[in-house]
């Protein structure tokens, strides 16, 4: 069967209207449509800048730690004070809260197993300190989750254990990729040999890195968990919804500017934490025709913020709050 290949108009016609995922693989086998790929506007029904599995690095003891926590490089994007500390986990003071904690579950865990306390009621002594609470959980959670729970405990003491006798974890690091369609999940390994930020930017670099055309997201969605963009010199987004704009702590209206092309504004949608009164008020955020709000910070006025809103819709996340009438 003879093959007739594409010219270049109609090359570029299809790769607009292919899935990102097979556009990236076919990028990386044909070294050949790489450039005309790398042309061609990217279209994504969704872009999301979360990542699973442990949020962390692992030091040679199996300790989180944040290697990259006050590291920027060309590109990235940070939404959170460069000055601040990261948390300290592998501090005495931690271990004992595992401990209690544990403590606390197992005990919950023995008082739902064993015949021997059947009939032994909890009622007028769980009150007060943090062991109670750990405890009431414990009692009340699905049995399958406590057992989970108690496991995942004795994990988080692992490290504490193999630094107290100088040992090594007993398990093997990988960086995990997860490829995800509507029709199928694939999953990938890598030994863990640099930082999660550095396989991070790569990874971007190599999918994102070089084009000379937006890319097109029917909704981009800001990350929970991440509060750096490693992104590639360039990288700018065309949307018309900007979604999960949540827990970001400072700057985040000022840096976004540098990755979303002004030419889609005002946006359909926005949704955002309250974290300031002045919030809503933003030109970013009023222009929007629609503004769904999932929550407010402790110290914001919910109702003089409510009726600052000028846009055209204000929803709220009913599953993470409640408004009254009132307000």
């Amino acid at each position: 069967m003879n093959f007739i290949p594409l010219q270049y108009e109609s090359l570029k016609a299809v790769l607009l209207y292919m899935d990102a995922n097979i556009r990236f693989k076919i990028s990386q086998r044909l070294p050949t449509i790489r450039i005309t790929e790398k042309v061609v506007p990217l279209r994504q029904i969704k872009m999301e800048n979360d990542f699973g599995g442990t949020k962390s690095d692992l030091d040679q003891y199996g300790f989180r730690i944040s290697p990259g926590h006050s590291v920027l490089t060309p590109g990235d994007v940070s939404f959170r004070d460069m000055i601040g500390h990261e948390f300290p986990f592998d501090t005495i003071i931690f271990e004992r809260m595992i401990r209690e904690e544990l403590k606390s579950y197992e005990k919950a865990l023995l008082l739902r197993t064993n015949s021997e306390t059947d009939g032994i009621t909890t009622t007028g002594n769980l009150e007060g300190n943090l062991a109670d609470m750990y405890l009431r959980n414990g009692l009340v959670m699905r049995l399958d989750s406590l057992k989970y729970k108690i496991d995942h405990l004795y994990t988080k003491l692992l490290p504490f254990e193999c630094r107290r006798f100088n040992l090594k974890p007993p398990y093997v690091c990988y960086i995990q990729l997860t490829i995800q369609t509507e029709k199928e999940k694939q999953i990938e390994r890598f030994p863990y040999k640099i930082k999660l930020y550095e396989a991070m930017k790569r990874l971007n670099t190599l999918l994102f890195g070089g084009r000379r055309s937006l890319i097109l997201a029917e909704r981009f969605c800001l990350p929970i968990q991440s509060t750096i963009l490693r992104l590639p010199v360039g990288f700018k987004v065309g949307t018309k919804q900007l979604r999960d704009l949540s827990l970001i702590e400072i700057d985040r209206y000022n840096n976004l500017p540098s990755i979303l092309d002004s030419s889609f504004h005002p946006l359909d949608l926005i949704s955002i934490y309250v974290m300031n009164a002045n919030d809503v008020q933003h030109p970013m955020v009023s222009s929007a025709k629609t503004l769904i709000i999932s929550g407010f910070n402790f110290d914001v006025d919910v109702g003089t913020t409510i009726r600052n809103c000028s846009n055209q819709q204000v929803m709220f996340d009913s599953r993470l709050m409640t408004v009254t009438a009132e307000q």
